[in-house]
C-alpha cells in the first residue's frame, strides 16, 4: 500500500482519502507532528519573539502558525471516529495541541472519542477486536498514554473502563515461557515480553475463542495454544490452527507477521497448522465455536474442541479435537490431534516444523518421489514480488509454489513417524516425533521459507532476508 501514500491537498476538501495527509504520508501522525509545532508555539509566546518578528518583518508570524495548527487539527477531525489500532496515537497528539493552547474542547472531544473507541472495539473478554497481540499492545499501551497525558492519576480512570483491566492481562499472558508473544494473526515475534507464572497457566478466552492447555511448569514445560479466533483485521486464514511450545523451543510454529513478499504464504491456510480443502485457503469472518475444554494439569489429560463449519463451503464438517495425555514425570507426554473433515475432494493435513533452529528430519516411509513444489509440475509459476500480491499459479493455489524440494511417499495404510531433531547448540538434541495412523495418502516433506530473519528481529523484516533460511514443512494429502 505505499504508492497510495501521498500528500493530500488541503483545497480538495473532505472526505479526504484514508492514506495520505497534508504532512505526512497517513493523516494519523500529523497530530504528532503538528503537536511539536503546538509547545513550541507556547515556548515562544512566554516571550517577545513574536512582536520583534512583527516589528521586523510586518507579519504577525503568531497567527499564520495558530491557523497552520488549528487548520491541520480540522483536517483530522474531519476523519471523525476511524475505529482503528493508530487512533490512541492521534489522541495524543490532539491532548498535547490542546494542553499547548490550552484547548480544552480538544481534550473533551478527545475523551468522548477513548468511551465510545472502549465500547464498540474491545470483545468482552478484553481482547482488541483484531485479535492480533501487536496490535491489541499497541491500543492498550497508547489508551494508557493518553489517560496519562490527561491525568497522571490515570488509575483512578482505569477503574471506569473494566475491560481495560482484561486487556492489560491477555498481554501479559499470551506470551511464551521464552518471552515472546503466542503468534495470534499478524503478531511480531521478535520482541521479549516480561515473563510471569500466568504464562505457565491454562485459559480460555472465550470471546477471541483461543486456548491454552499447560503443563506444570518446570524445564520440560510444554502447552498447546488452539486458535479458533474471529477475524476483523490482520487476519490470517488459519481455522482450527495450534501451536505447540515445549522446554523452551516453538516445536510446531507460526510464522508471524511479516511485510516482506512472503506476506501471503504466512497468512494462507497451508502456512498454518490445519487442514487444506480443495487447494484453497479457509474463509470464514466469525472464526470457529469452541466446543469442549478440559485444562490440563499435572498427571492429568487436557482437551480442547473446535469446530468452524463455514470455513469451507466444500465440507459440511471441519472439527479437531486436540488432547494432552500426560507422561511419566505428569508433564505432558504427547498429543493427540483428531482432524475429522468431510466433504471435499482433497484434504492436506499440514504442519509447520521448527523454524528459529536447524533440525534434521526422518520419516519411516520410503520418499523416493521429488516435485519442485506442491504444484504440479506443469504448472508455471511466479512467486509475488511485493507484500500484497498473492503470486501467479495458473489459477491453482497460489500457497504451493512457497513449499519445494518436496519428497513424497506413499503411506499405504501403513503407521508412519516423522521425526526431527535439533542441531544448534542451544537446544541440541530437542525435537518432537509425530506418529501417523494407517490411512490412505501421500506424505510429503518441503523446504518452506522460515522468516527466521524476521522473528529475531523486525529490522530484518527485509526481502533481501527473506530466503536466509528454509525449514521443513510436512503435508498429508487424501
Amino acid at each position: 500500500y505505499y504508492y497510495i501514500n501521498y500528500p493530500i491537498s488541503k483545497a480538495a476538501g473532505p472526505p479526504y482519502p484514508y492514506f495520505g495527509g497534508l504532512w505526512s504520508r497517513w493523516f494519523y501522525h500529523e497530530p504528532v507532528y503538528m503537536a511539536g509545532i503546538a509547545e513550541a508555539y507556547a515556548k515562544i509566546k512566554k516571550t517577545d519573539a513574536f512582536e520583534k518578528l512583527k516589528e521586523k518583518y510586518n507579519e504577525d508570524m503568531e497567527n499564520l502558525i495558530l491557523y497552520m495548527i488549528k487548520d491541520t487539527v480540522s483536517f483530522i477531525e474531519s476523519y471523525g471516529m476511524c475505529n482503528g489500532n493508530m487512533d490512541p496515537a492521534e489522541w495524543i497528539g490532539l491532548i498535547r495541541i490542546g494542553q499547548a493552547l490550552n484547548r480544552c474542547d480538544y481534550i473533551l472531544d478527545v475523551l468522548d472519542r477513548i468511551r465510545e473507541f472502549i465500547q464498540v472495539n474491545f470483545m468482552f473478554d478484553g481482547f482488541w477486536k483484531e485479535t492480533t497481540l501487536s496490535y491489541h499492545d499497541n491500543v492498550v499501551k497508547g489508551l494508557l498514554q493518553a489517560f496519562s497525558r490527561i491525568n497522571k492519576d490515570s488509575e483512578n480512570i482505569l477503574k471506569g473502563f473494566p475491560v481495560l483491566q482484561k486487556a492489560m492481562d491477555i498481554t501479559r499472558r499470551l506470551v511464551y515461557p521464552n518471552g515472546k508473544f503466542i503468534p495470534v494473526q499478524d503478531t511480531h515475534l521478535s520482541e521479549i515480553h516480561e515473563v510471569s507464572d500466568i504464562v505457565f497457566e491454562n485459559f480460555l478466552l472465550p470471546c477471541s475463542k483461543i486456548v491454552r492447555l499447560a503443563g506444570p511448569k518446570g524445564e520440560n514445560h510444554t502447552q498447546i495454544v488452539f486458535l479458533a479466533e474471529p477475524k476483523y483485521g490482520h487476519n490470517h486464514l488459519d481455522a482450527l490452527s495450534f501451536n505447540l511450545f515445549s522446554r523452551g523451543v516453538e516445536m510446531i510454529p507460526d510464522y508471524g507477521y511479516t511485510h516482506t513478499s512472503y506476506r501471503y504464504w504466512t497468512l494462507s491456510t497451508l502456512g498454518h497448522n490445519t487442514t487444506v480443502v480443495d487447494e484453497k485457503d479457509s474463509k470464514n469472518q466469525s472464526g470457529g465455536n469452541l466446543l469442549q475444554y478440559v485444562p490440563a494439569s499435572f498427571g492429568t489429560v487436557g482437551l480442547v474442541r473446535g469446530a468452524d463449519p463455514f470455513c469451507y463451503e466444500e465440507a459440511s464438517v471441519y472439527d479437531r479435537q486436540i488432547v494432552t495425555v500426560p507422561g511419566e514425570n505428569g508433564d505432558i507426554g504427547y498429543t493427540v490431534d483428531i482432524f475429522r473433515v468431510e466433504g471435499g475432494k482433497r484434504h492436506e493435513y499440514t504442519l509447520n516444523l521448527c523454524l528459529d533452529y536447524d533440525i534434521v528430519t526422518s520419516c519411516s516411509l520410503n520418499l523416493d518421489g521429488y516435485s519442485e513444489t506442491l504444484l504440479p509440475e506443469d504448472v508455471r509459476y511466479e512467486k509475488p514480488m511485493e507484500e500484497l500480491s498473492k503470486g501467479y499459479a495458473e489459477g491453482r493455489y497460489t500457497a504451493y509454489m512457497f513449499v519445494k524440494d518436496v519428497k513424497y511417499g506413499s503411506i499405504e495404510n501403513r503407521p508412519y513417524l516423522v521425526s526431527y531433531v535439533i542441531k544448534d547448540k542451544e537446544h541440541e538434541g530437542k525435537g518432537i516425533h509425530i506418529h501417523g495412523v494407517p490411512s490412505e495418502g501421500v506424505l510429503m516433506i518441503g523446504k518452506a521459507p522460515s522468516m527466521r530473519d524476521t522473528r529475531i528481529s523486525f529490522a530484518y523484516d527485509l526481502n533481501d532476508r527473506k530466503d536466509n533460511h528454509w525449514s521443513d514443512k510436512l503435508v498429508i494429502r487424501k
